[in-house]
């Protein structure tokens, strides 16, 4: 078991538990899947790893955690950030966790975990960056299933909560779902508390409710001076910054995803919706050529093609 710092910053009335490397102890109990802190490269394409489940009044647990400028790439395996049934407590769960360095993630499945019963306040994170940066290309990634909870649950697919950078490309992001709950929970496809968010491309969702009428749902949530980039076109809102504090933004990702999202923008936040760059002037030229070498070639024509020595 190892010993962390915490820090306390909110998203809205939200209160987020932020973690930082560190020697003081603390009265919780911390645990993670595999821990990669030595600052080389690392590959995992296969196996499962998680954080184990709650023990105590108060449990961190990661599937996968990162620190002190390590590199990993993940493109396949199963990755769970931990899981609490009946165990009063609450529990900041995450099944990839960025401290500081680079996670790359191309395959596998990756979950912040699952509760329910009499447990207390729950923060389920399929990734978070605490500083460090994730690159998104596939894989599916899920805050995780709460069940009836005495507690309240926030589930979060992605999540920069206190800093750092995620570059989403592709793969499957969705919060997760909540069954059968009187408590009022919270899922945010990717919630941004500090930090920015490239978003290229990928499948986000809002996650599902299921027999929870009193929980909410959302794809974006941005606040505390979070930064949201999203490269696209045919917006229903005009390029530059969004004004709305909510709503509905509709178009086409650069990947050409088609998106329906639910966004909200508290205070700080920003949503910056930018244009597909247009191809450079040289780039046009070289496909123009290759596309009259092409026709030449099939109409059997002779073309010179000068070369440099």
């Amino acid at each position: 078991m190892r010993t962390r710092n915490y820090h306390l910053c909110s998203l809205a009335s939200i209160t987020l538990l932020v973690l930082s490397a560190g020697s003081t102890p603390v009265l919780a109990y911390s645990n993670d899947g595999i821990y990669y802190n030595d600052g080389n490269t690392h590959d995992l394409s296969s196996g499962s790893f998680s954080g184990g489940s709650a023990v105590d009044s108060a449990n961190y647990l990661n599937g996968v955690d990162v620190a002190n400028n390590s590199t990993v790439n993940i493109s396949g395996g199963n990755i769970v950030g931990g899981s609490n049934f009946n165990v009063a407590g609450d529990g900041w769960f995450a099944g990839v966790l960025a401290q500081a360095g680079t996670v790359n993630i191309s395959g596998g499945n990756i979950t912040g975990g699952a509760v329910g019963g009499s447990v207390g306040n729950t923060w389920l994170f399929g990734a978070n960056t605490l500083g460090g940066t994730l690159n998104i290309y596939g894989g599916t990634i899920t805050g995780g299933t709460a069940g009836a909870t005495a507690g309240q649950t926030w589930l979060f697919g992605l999540a920069t909560v206190g800093g750092g950078t995620i570059n989403i490309y592709g793969g499957t992001i969705s919060p997760g779902n909540v069954v059968s709950t009187t408590s009022t929970d919270f899922l945010t496809g990717i919630a941004v508390v500090g930090g920015t968010v490239n978003i290229y491309g990928g499948n986000i969702s809002a996650g599902t409710l299921n027999a929870a009428p009193s929980s909410f749902s959302s794809t974006l949530g941005v606040n505390q001076g979070g930064i949201v980039n999203i490269v696209g076109s045919a917006f229903n809102y005009p390029y530059g910054l969004v004004a709305a504090g909510a709503g509905t933004l509709t178009g086409t990702l650069a990947d050409g995803t088609s998106i329906n999202w639910s966004f909200s923008q508290g205070s700080g936040g920003t949503i910056n919706l930018v244009p597909v760059p247009e191809p450079s002037a040289p780039a046009l030229l070289v496909l123009g050529g290759i596309a009259f070498l092409v026709a030449a070639c099939h109409k059997g024509v002779k073309v010179s093609v000068p070369y440099f020595a």
